[in-house]
């Protein structure tokens, strides 16, 4: 005796069948022919008709910055941003002239900095001349013009960025919009978004965490233990008067006590023989969190 599944089927079941069949057979030759339903919609035309292309890319992964600048500075806010015009065609050319095209950038929903940090606060005599709000080191904004580098790509050097957005929400991946437009007609030729990583996750508390004080008095004090230093009476300290940086080293001057060595690489040799938590707790990577 056959089970339910393996009976004869009902006159209803067949022509649910039949119908089935048809219109699997009328779909196979509309694809077979090219051919359309009436109903269907035309897809739209996604080809490209603008005669140029822009990429953009930022010049590092993430960017850290401290979260506090009351005591001491790591890094400050300070990312930057290449782009690259490219004349399409056979022979497509890389287009670097500011007679011909003007290359900006501005990151919706992140247009102001001076007022999520307090690194304007504390801006030290080793910067130079106090900057504006919301302007960088190396004098750049939220928003602005982007240069030749001489390399075949353009760029912005330093923008004051912060992960947290106009809303007040964190955000360490914004978006920046790099456009282009030709002298003359005013008109945009290309368009496109590069993320503009930022983050305040340096995460030193995973090591310096002496209960009752601060991450950064923490680092302080252990700094002028290990080196005999006074830095804990000469607060804010800016750690690039000692230890290079790749955001600090050009826009501050030079002494003959800077180090080639970057203050977090420093930590390295200390933090590696120092560490005496259990090889398993996810605090024995703060090395690797630091630096890596």
């Amino acid at each position: 005796m056959l089970s339910a599944d393996f009976r004869k089927p009902t006159r209803t079941k067949r022509v649910a069948m039949i119908a089935t069949t048809a219109l699997a057979s009328a779909g196979m030759a509309a694809l077979l022919t090219g051919s359309q339903p009436a109903s269907a919609v035309p897809a739209p035309d996604t080809r490209i008709s603008t005669p140029y292309v822009v990429l953009g890319w930022n010049d590092l992964g993430m960017h850290c910055m401290n979260s506090d600048f009351s005591e001491l500075m790591v890094l400050p806010p300070f990312n930057t941003l290449h782009g690259q015009l490219i004349r399409r065609g056979s022979s497509p050319d890389i287009e670097t002239s500011t007679g011909d095209f003007e290359m900006r950038y501005f990151i919706p929903g992140n247009t102001h900095s001076a007022d999520k940090t307090n690194f304007w606060d504390y801006w030290q005599d080793w910067l130079g001349p106090q900057r504006p709000p919301n302007i960088g080191l190396a004098g750049a904004g939220l928003a602005g013009p982007m240069s030749p580098t001489g390399t075949n790509d353009w760029a912005v050097v330093g923008i004051p960025l912060v992960p947290i957005d106009d809303n007040g929400k964190e955000n360490p991946y914004p978006l920046a919009t790099i456009e282009v437009r030709q002298r003359g007609t005013n008109n945009v030729v290309a368009r496109t978004q590069a993320v503009v990583p930022v983050s305040t996750e340096m995460s030193c508390n995973l090591c310096h965490n002496l209960p009752g004080m601060t991450t950064a008095t923490d680092i302080l004090l252990r700094h002028d233990m290990l080196h005999q230093t006074d830095l804990l009476s000469d607060r804010p300290v800016l750690c690039a008067s000692c230890h290079a940086s790749n955001a600090l080293t050009a826009w501050t001057p030079s002494t003959s006590k800077r180090s080639a060595t970057p203050a977090i690489q420093a930590c390295e040799p200390i933090a590696s023989a120092t560490c005496t938590l259990p090889r398993e707790s996810p605090a024995r990577n703060a090395t690797e969190t630091c630096w890596r």
